[in-house]
């Protein structure tokens, strides 16, 4: 049965880090979901606490993980991280539908946790080389991310299935972005669909490669990490 929730337990934007009341039995419920599904987070390998660059005071771990390709063959490459726990996965999942759809039922916030595993594994990239089999061929292509954004760096070519080196390695953790793609993880909310949920920061549109973007998802993951609320996944929820 879809469940209503009082509107005095939704949450406003504009207290983003307070903790929430929100109903126990669907958090468990989504909290235990995202625990079974922890081996989509496939960069969570040989991960060591680390700094980043606009990251102060956020436990971000630097992970070097490898993924098997066709054959024997495998990948390795290097990712800074900072992944939320399923339990703070669940309570944004949870807090997005009932702020949206008014109900935490189940329908609601397993497409939610869905989208968000298919989407991004649930992982939060903040920098470095994320590889992903784009085509289904076994072929790993490598992409590189900052903020949670693919971006695009100099000298390094996103889709590439080429061997990473030391130096490009050093690239994506360092050099500065060129520009920035569509898609905000974790849920690959969009510029417009930010926009859309009241974002006042001129990011500009899909495809623009507007590195104000990166600003943006690393300023609003930032703030949900503290809390119980997730814009873009909000936004991404109104949307859709």
């Amino acid at each position: 049965m879809r469940r209503i929730i009082p509107v005095a337990i939704l949450l406003l934007a504009s207290s983003a880090a307070s903790a929430q009341t929100l109903p126990e039995p669907d958090v468990r419920r989504e909290e235990q979901a995202f625990e079974n599904a922890r081996g989509a987070r496939y960069m969570e390998q040989n991960c060591a606490d680390t700094t980043y660059a606009g990251w102060a005071g956020f436990p971000v771990r630097r992970c070097t993980y490898t993924v098997r390709e066709s054959g024997r063959r495998t990948k390795t490459a290097t990712v800074v991280l900072l992944d939320a726990t399923p339990r703070q996965l669940a309570r944004w999942v949870v807090q997005a539908c009932a702020e949206v759809k008014h109900t935490t039922a189940s329908a609601c916030t397993g497409r939610l946790r869905r989208q968000i595993i298919e989407q991004s594994g649930a992982q939060f990239p903040v920098a470095g080389i994320v590889l992903e089999d784009m085509d289904g061929d076994g072929v790993q292509n490598l992409f590189v991310f900052r903020d949670g954004v693919t971006s695009r760096i100099a000298g390094i070519r996103n889709t590439s299935t080429e061997a990473i080196t030391p130096e490009m390695t050093r690239r994506a953790l360092a050099d500065p972005v060129v520009s920035a793609a569509t898609f905000g993880r974790i849920a690959s909310t969009t510029r417009e669909q930010y926009r859309a949920n009241g974002g006042t920061v001129n990011v500009g549109v899909s495809g623009s490669g507007n590195t104000a973007w990166l600003g943006v998802v690393r300023t609003l993951y930032q703030q949900a990490f503290r809390g119980d609320r997730n814009e873009l996944i909000v936004a991404w929820l109104k949307a859709n």
